[in-house]
């Protein structure tokens, strides 16, 4: 039986320690990794909330995986939407303006090793 050892790390998260997992569903390095990065994301350490205003958009729905661009940084990442808000506006020249605001959960990068015992 092969036992891996995973250290998984965000970068940007405070030091924490999670108990051993043990699952024969496990096989394979990438599938144990995935599953500590699930295991850190479950237990609150490895995302941050972001909130941002788009143009007016619909069909929009909880839950669902969309495609964030933050072209300041010029990053690129994929989050959950966990919260969504429409506002309609009257401009100073009584135009209406109408804008989604859209919550997401932007997950922090990780850091993966892998040993083998």
């Amino acid at each position: 039986m092969k036992v891996t050892d995973i250290i998984v790390q965000r970068t940007v998260a405070h030091p924490f320690k999670h108990e051993d997992v043990y699952d024969v569903l496990i096989q394979g390095d990438e599938c144990a990794l995935s599953r500590g990065k699930a295991v850190l994301d479950e237990t609150g350490v490895g995302h941050q909330i972001v909130s941002f205003d788009i143009p007016f958009t619909k069909n929009l729905q909880l839950g669902q995986i969309i495609e964030v661009t933050d072209a300041s940084l010029n990053i690129t990442w994929r989050s959950k939407l966990v919260g969504i808000s429409h506002k309609v506006q009257v401009s100073s020249t009584s135009n209406l303006i109408a804008t989604t605001n859209l919550k997401v959960k932007k997950p922090s990068t990780y850091f993966s090793a892998t040993t083998d015992m």
